[in-house]
């Protein structure tokens, strides 16, 4: 059953197995629970679909690339392009991104395209100054104007590597997670002998990634509190979680993280995975379970509720306990019986 469960975990999500796994321990073997929680990773993925024309030069191309904003790579970068031949541009942006590049591969394969153009875009959009661009404006949370930034960019982009004055860029941008990308990989078309792009890609990236992130509170204990200051990597601090989304409920329910009589939020240890103490405040951020961390940014050094010794619950004991108990009843039965066969043998004699 639970091979099952992690098989289905693989098919919904694209997360390897030993995620999978990790998540169903996390979760008891909620099966629903774990696809919840891999389904609300972070979609710090760009795609971006595009179409150009350089009019000077009767050159007609289309493009996609995936950037990863986490881990600043570049991924899955195709193009293609044709000189007088509108066939280069001739490609549905509505449909989702994994078919539209396999259009582009299936398109170069059949097609006699302009090597050099894609020689030298595969260079350009890997370069420091395109990735500048994305960080810098990736960074702002809300940014209305990103695809028009975006458009004026691959515009200027495309008119220096083409020479052309006289470029028209398209764009449709997207966003998807890594574990999309992760489960897509194998409906990529490339040649036989020939290798994807370099895109900085390395196995296992995408299964340590982070998966969410949750907002937190320290639990402040001034008496018997720990310093933050005071506090490393690996310590089991108190949190509350504070985070109004449904998966985080989820999670906070899960951890015992509420009262079930009264539905107030109760504290639950976490590992300690990040501290960093700046001039105006501390950043915390803990581990709740496989890429499920918990963050907060407060403005004193103050003193946190940690796992202590009489906190923690020392499993081997209570089933050992738990043993004797049963044996002792066991014994305990035999010998009333005994003593009452005994008894009765005396009567009779």
């Amino acid at each position: 059953m639970t091979e099952d469960k992690i098989l289905e975990i693989q098919k919904e999500t694209g997360c390897d197995s030993t995620l999978a796994s990790m998540m169903l321990k996390f979760t008891g073997g909620d099966l629903d629970g774990a696809l919840q929680i891999l389904k609300s990773v972070e979609k710090d993925v760009l795609v971006v679909k595009g179409k150009f024309i350089a009019q000077t030069s009767k050159l007609y191309g289309a493009f996609m690339f995936l950037y990863n904003y986490k881990l600043k790579s570049f991924d899955n970068v195709e193009i293609v392009a044709k000189y007088e031949d509108k066939s280069g541009i001739e490609f549905d942006f509505n449909k989702n991104w994994r078919e539209y590049y396999n259009d582009l591969g299936v398109y170069k394969r059949k097609e006699n395209i302009d090597l050099d153009t894609r020689d030298r875009f595969l260079s350009a959009i890997v370069s420091q100054r395109v990735q500048f661009f994305f960080d810098s404006k990736l960074s702002v949370k809300k940014n209305d104007q990103f695809d028009e930034d975006m458009k004026k960019f691959m515009t200027d982009f495309f008119t220096s590597l083409l020479g052309d004055i006289n470029v028209a860029v398209k764009l449709k941008i997207e966003k998807t997670d890594i574990f999309e990308i992760k489960k897509s990989d194998r409906g990529f078309l490339f040649d036989s002998d020939e290798a994807k792009p370099d895109t900085k890609e390395e196995s296992g990236e995408h299964e340590n990634a982070e998966i969410l992130y949750l907002k937190i509170e320290p639990e402040i204990s001034p008496i018997n509190g720990r310093p933050v200051s005071e506090l490393s990597r690996g310590d089991m601090i108190a949190v509350r979680i504070e985070d109004d989304r449904p998966i985080a409920s989820y999670i906070k329910e899960l951890l015992n993280g509420v009262d079930p009589k009264t539905g107030e939020t109760k504290p639950v240890y976490a590992e300690l995975k990040d501290l960093e103490l700046t001039e105006n405040g501390v950043f915390l951020n803990v581990e709740f379970g496989p890429g499920i961390y918990g963050q907060s940014y407060f403005g004193e050094d103050v003193n946190i509720k940690t796992l202590s010794e009489s906190d923690a619950v020392v499993e081997a004991p209570v089933k050992k306990n738990g043993v004797i108990n049963k044996y002792f009843w066991l014994f305990g039965g035999v010998l009333i019986i005994f003593v009452v066969i005994l008894v009765i043998i005396m009567l009779y004699n």
